[in-house]
């Protein structure tokens, strides 16, 4: 199968290095995810134990982020990214994708299952972050201009093509566009569509709480709002797929499901099914994705394999 174009952004300024938590369907349907720093293959929901996928000699990430690439899975670590395709033979299973500038850190990834679009984090050791793009498998990266949304993180798009990004614990909504020039090549659109965050200043720990991850679905968003800067408490809530702003909504959402650490969401390339684990039940939960309700699935056995 041909793969589509790609544009991977790699992130803004002045973020601190992510906990990235992602996971993506398979093509048969199963769920690839990264825990305890090993690559885990599920069907949630089933007696079949977790399946262990070994990395290629050379690349073994400590915290390895996912994203679904057409037939394959793109796996961003540290030191850069690699693509692992399912089902093809050991020797031509994986593939190198990008490595990062030397001093920066891959944290996360996220793919637009549309155009094809991919989009990696990376941070320095001070927290400093930038946004690449790269607008096809073997161009060069080029960078993306972020004008007034410097701090953007958890990028992840729905199956319409949208890209969804959190800011100081609110949630974006835009996209990459096409600059206009060789300085500008690329550009990140957005605009603020809920303010989820509950940010506060004082002597002690941070206590503020805000959005570290968004599962969007056609009408709704699945949000995990929780301690921003570090985990202890939170929640899995629900708010409308709109712009809060425009419409006028009330600054109110529903709660769905104790959360204080971070979790993994998955979303099928065409939106029809949709997946959350949640670290604190140990469990997956089903998403419908029509109304946003979360279905607890029975506990997954454990993995087997090296």
């Amino acid at each position: 199968m041909r793969m589509l174009p790609w544009i991977a952004v790699v992130a803004c300024t002045g973020i601190s290095p992510l906990s990235a938590g992602s996971a993506a369907f398979l093509p048969d349907g199963r769920i690839l995810y990264a825990e305890d720093a090993v690559l885990q293959i599920v069907t949630p929901g089933s007696e079949a134990p977790a399946t262990l996928l070994t990395y290629p000699e050379g690349f073994a990430p400590t915290n390895a982020s996912v994203a679904r690439a057409g037939e394959e899975i793109i796996v961003a670590g540290e030191e850069g990214a690699m693509a692992w395709k399912p089902g093809a033979p050991t020797e031509q299973a994986w593939r190198k994708v990008w490595t990062p500038p030397e001093g920066e850190s891959l944290e996360d990834v996220a793919v637009d299952p549309k155009s094809g679009m991919a989009v990696f984090v990376t941070s320095t050791e001070e927290g400093t972050a930038s946004w690449w793009a790269m607008a096809s498998r073997e161009g060069k990266p080029g960078k993306v201009y972020n004008r007034r949304a410097n701090g953007a993180e958890n990028p992840v798009f729905d199956a319409a093509g949208n890209l969804y990004f959190t800011l100081h614990g609110d949630v974006w909504k835009g996209g990459v566009e096409v600059g206009d020039s060789e300085e500008v090549p690329f550009v990140l659109t957005g605009t603020r569509i809920w303010p989820l965050a509950e940010l506060e200043t004082g002597p002690g720990n941070s206590s503020g709480t805000g959005a570290n991850g968004i599962l969007p679905l056609k009408d709704h968003l699945v949000v995990e709002r929780s301690r921003l800067g570090g985990s202890g408490w939170g929640q899995i809530v629900r708010v409308p797929n709109a712009d809060a702003f425009e419409a006028g909504s009330p600054l109110k959402w529903d709660e769905l499901e104790e959360s204080s650490s971070r979790c993994h969401v998955a979303l099928s390339p065409d939106g029809g099914r949709a997946l959350i684990y949640i670290r604190d039940a140990a469990r997956w939960f089903e998403v419908d994705p029509a109304k946003g309700e979360i279905t607890p699935l029975p506990k997954s056995v454990p993995p087997k394999g090296e």
